[in-house]
């Protein structure tokens, strides 16, 4: 029981399960509280009395209480006080607000302030935030400001939040007469995201701070995941810790089992606890069948020979009529490591024939006006003339100071204002004349914006910034159309022996994937023509090469055109052997070493194999470094502070023990002054410098932001150490006769992803560099595309999944290595090298092309999805209550292949993954006519609560239409 408000006590067995005003009671903190531990703690004991006994426990906020209790820390009855205690206290303060957001720690951060805080990070994109209603209302308006879709939660207090400090010194008072122990079993605590230790179960100031403090779920989930064998059991209502562990610690088919149905469910309890009971025992977790059994009778009956229901299960792929065979599923485990190799490079294509001069052919026959983004050079008033002359609309629109009309069928925009490319969408649909096919020419000038960093800076705003704010418009806008988007560039790429390209042009490639998979009802290609080609008697032809681009339906993603050649972007195979015992060709032994981002995982990683295999010396760049050498044995005896820094000083330390010569260097790797200051350093410590490694980027996490979400602060942050570290290198290393000068690139440009817009540019930038500095002679300069390094930083090979890696597809760190040293002992010059565990090919079909998986659902010959039945869930099937649940249901099952599909059936569970994802948000967004975002599959992944989000979204669409808009709606 609990302490009532004017004494006595509370049972609380007259309130668990009944409704009205008992059910509304323990809405309120003070009985919710105690409810939720009591509820929890028996659950506990009731599952350790079958024998199911836990290896490792986490809590999440009163379940933290729950997680002491059956440790030992605390005695069953100072819980109870505890936390019922806690609970009158945390009901006695003013009422507070929670607000889920689907954005990462890093990204909320700038939107907190004067009354709303951090109250706990659920997952690496999903945080809570807690504050004062006001706050929090302003705070929801922000985000819906910006296209975040945020959600209000149950609650009547901001928990874990500064609106708890109030209550910190008499929960303080609390604690003083209560016994801490030390943890008999171990246990997660969600204050620091690590073990509990026992010096910190005992300390009652822990306590206190998991009062006032954000739960760190993720975290500890994290800490969990180390330990990959793991069954999840959540103990209390619902699944919604059970999905978090599901999404970040689990690996596909990791058992994650609930005790009790959720409030939406209709399962009964005792059946959906024994279905648990059962997953856990085929799972391998012991079960004490006698203790399971006592006192009651069974007998045993013979089980039927004959099935009891005749079903057909597909063995095989099907085959949709008149489609393309789907790609097997690319082998990634097993296949030799000197086949993970390939180079990118142009080959000559056919140039299709030109329905030139005369009417010019659309791509899917429709009559649509065509929307050019040009600058008033040659090429676009070409482009334009030439397409009015075979019979089309042209709308133009050119670079102003004021966006609006210019004149008939021409607009002006300001590159830098977002809103402008909506707006002018939203208008050229009033007036019938929405675009289906957009070429975007503001790349297509030749280069003027100067060099270096600055120079690269204006490039981005001339041209990737409009792109990535057209792309948004079309986000919002375009949610039915099917839309085709030509990117036009000059000089961005190198294809013949005599072209230096721009690497500042190349990021435009990297939007250029990703708006087809986060958008799917638009098509992207990119072009590029030679900067010869912009003037003269040249700009006639390449206006043809481009209307022969625009006219026909080519699958090509990048084509380039030199003279009257058409080429397209291809990736051959490289094998590269191993180096067989003997020193890579491009090291050499005692020589010296500079890595950027030295102090992270894969710096660390890189530089141990130096120091083993050519006894280097080391000199390892990190923008936060590490504690004076003198402090080292203090801080690792302590065992306290952030665990980030113990973990870098004990790999120096192994480094040191292996005979490694280290010198750490704390800088930003992005700023050409402290590049220029590690620079002097090494030469002047070590005498020289012979090869460089730059593997500074943003920190883990930080990577993954959307199309809708992402802005001009988020592309500078990603370039700020990529781009800004290898101009700064360049500056500061001069015509040194390096070996070599290693770019940590990442698969991201290549297989684009969702949410790596910003990422994959920043990477395709390094691409780029490396390929102008060896078409302008300097060798030393060489991008390697790496695969994923096994639960280290992203490196953009989760390739469009959602809230997840691939990873059939990562790298161990050895493998890692074992890729660094093999591209080291090529004595070829490559500019570029990419590394795939999985065949490329296949990977590149499946992501860009959008290839069906083998392991897709078939078609039957009337052209529907021929699934298979509903599979055995946790939660009884339950049929869709209205039209729009009955509408979302069926797309489901259609992209699934599961029939039928209930309203509580779990996205997951069903079998869903990034390309059923994309491919629901993709027909949801037509088919209800909202900006439906790609996280609506994370955050609500049931058909029931993606209804209340299209709903919620189709209300906000409504009340924003003007009047004219809403005359054409009725």
């Amino acid at each position: 029981g609990a302490a009532a408000p004017a004494g006595g006590a509370i049972d609380f067995r007259r309130m668990v399960g009944r409704g009205g005003s008992a059910a509304d009671a323990l809405d309120r903190t003070l009985y919710a509280h105690p409810a939720v531990f009591v509820v929890e703690y028996a659950l506990a004991r009731l599952w350790m009395s079958w024998g199911v006994r836990p290896e490792a426990m986490i809590g999440y906020s009163v379940g933290e209480y729950v997680a002491a209790a059956l440790s030992g820390v605390l005695s069953l009855e100072d819980a109870l006080m505890l936390v019922a205690g806690r609970a009158r206290l945390v009901d006695g303060l003013p009422a507070g607000a929670l607000l889920a957001v689907p954005l990462s720690e890093d990204e909320l951060a700038p939107h907190l302030g004067e009354g709303v805080s951090l109250m706990a990070v659920n997952g690496p994109a999903l945080c809570v935030a807690a504050g004062d209603e006001a706050a929090v209302a302003a705070l929801e308006e922000a985000l819906r400001a910006r296209g975040v879709v945020s959600r209000r939660l149950r609650a009547g207090h901001a928990f874990h939040s500064r609106m708890m400090e109030p209550a910190a010194a008499p929960f303080r008072e609390l604690l003083r007469g209560v016994a801490l122990g030390a943890p008999g079993i171990p246990y997660v605590s969600t204050v620091t995201g690590g073990w509990i230790r026992p010096e910190e179960a005992a300390d009652p100031e822990l306590w206190v701070r998991h009062l006032v403090r954000p739960v760190r779920f993720s975290e500890g989930l994290g800490t969990l995941a180390e330990e990959p064998s793991r069954a999840y059991l959540e103990v209390g209502p619902g699944r919604t810790l059970g999905s978090f562990a599901a999404q970040l610690a689990g690996s596909p088919g990791r058992v994650v089992a609930p005790s009790l149905r959720a409030a939406y469910e209709t399962a009964d309890d005792p059946d959906l606890l024994l279905g648990s009971l059962g997953r856990l025992w085929l799972a391998g977790v012991p079960v004490d069948w006698r203790a399971f059994h006592a006192g009651e009778e069974r007998r045993r009956v013979p089980a039927p020979t004959y099935p009891f229901e005749r079903e057909r299960f597909l063995v095989g792929p099907g085959a949709r009529p008149g489609a393309r065979a789907a790609a097997p599923r690319p082998p990634a485990k097993g296949r030799d490591m000197a086949e993970w190799f390939y180079q990118p490079v142009w080959r000559q294509a056919r140039v299709p024939v030109a329905h030139l001069p005369g009417p010019v052919a659309d791509p899917d026959g429709e009559d649509a006006p065509w929307l050019l983004l040009a600058d008033g050079g040659r090429i676009g008033e070409l482009l334009a003339e030439r397409l009015r002359e075979g019979g089309r609309r042209v709308l133009t629109v050119r670079p102003g100071a004021e966006s609006g009309a210019a004149g008939e069928d021409a607009y002006t925009l300001q590159p830098d204002e977002p809103r402008g490319y909506l707006d002018l969408l939203r208008a050229l649909r009033a007036r019938g004349a929405f675009p289906r096919r957009i070429v975007h020419l503001w790349g297509a000038e030749p280069a003027g914006t100067g060099g270096g960093l600055e120079g690269f800076e204006r490039e981005q705003e001339r041209v990737l910034h409009p792109l990535l704010y057209l792309a948004q418009a079309l986000g919002r806008e375009a949610l039915s159309e099917s839309v085709r988007l030509w990117v036009v560039t000059a000089g961005a790429q190198a294809v013949e022996s005599r072209d230096v390209p721009h690497p500042g042009r190349a990021t435009v490639l990297a939007p250029c994937r990703v708006i087809g998979q986060e958008y799917p009802n638009v098509t992207c290609r990119a072009v590029d023509l030679a900067e010869d080609a912009l003037e003269g008697p040249a700009a006639e032809r390449a206006v043809g090469q481009l209307l022969t681009e625009v006219s026909h339906p080519l699958p090509d993603l990048e084509t380039a055109y030199r003279g009257a050649q058409r080429w397209v972007r291809a990736f051959e195979p490289l094998r590269l052997e191993a180096s067989a015992g003997a020193l890579p060709i491009r090291l050499r032994r005692g020589g010296v070493y500079l890595i950027t981002g030295g102090l992270g995982r894969i710096g660390l990683a890189l530089a141990a194999h130096l120091a083993r295999t050519a006894d280097a010396k080391l000199a390892l760049l990190g923008r936060t470094g590490v504690p004076p050498r003198d402090e080292w044995d203090g801080l690792l005896a302590a065992g306290d502070g952030d665990e980030t820094v113990r973990e870098r000083v004990r790999a120096l330390r192994a480094l040191e023990s292996a005979g490694a010569e280290v010198l750490v260097l704390r800088g930003d790797a992005g700023s050409e002054a402290d590049v220029r200051e590690a620079v002097r350093a090494v030469r002047e410590r070590f005498g020289a410098l012979h090869g460089v490694v730059h593997a500074a980027g943003v920190a883990q996490g930080g990577m993954l932001r959307l199309l809708p979400e992402t802005d001009v602060a988020e592309l500078r942050r990603q370039f700020h150490p990529k781009v800004g570290g290898t101009y700064a290198l360049h500056a500061a290393l001069g015509d040194d006769p390096l070996d070599f000068c290693l770019l940590t690139s990442s698969l991201s440009p290549i297989l684009g992803g969702l949410g790596f817009t910003a990422y994959a540019s920043a990477n395709l930038f390094l691409d780029a560099f490396a390929q102008s500095r060896h078409a302008a002679g300097d060798t030393r300069w060489t991008s390697i595309n790496w695969a994923d390094w096994e639960s280290g930083e992203e490196s953009g090979d989760a390739a469009a999944g959602i809230g997840a890696t691939v990873a059939e597809f990562e790298m161990s760190t050895g493998e890692g290595v074992g890729t660094f040293e093999r591209i080291l002992s090529t004595s070829a010059s490559l500019p570029q090298v990419v590394v795939s565990r999985g065949d490329l090919h296949q990977r590149l079909n499946q992501w860009l092309a959008r290839e069906r998986p083998a392991d897709a659902a078939p078609a039957d010959a009337a052209g529907e999805a021929a699934g298979h039945g509903r599979p055995e869930l946790n939660n009884p099937y339950v049929a869709p209550r209205d039209e729009t649940e009955e509408r979302i249901c069926a797309v489901w099952s259609e992209v699934l292949g599961v029939r039928p599909v209930g309203v509580y059936d779990n996205f997951f569970e069903l079998g869903g993954h990034s390309l059923s994802g994309i491919q629901i948000v993709s027909r949801l967004r037509e088919a209800f006519q909202v900006d439906l975002p790609l996280t609506a599959l994370l955050t609500s992944p049931v058909v029931a609560e993606v209804a209340l989000v299209i709903e919620e979204l189709a209300i906000e669409r409504v009340l924003s239409m003007s009047e004219d808009e809403l005359r054409q709606l009725q």
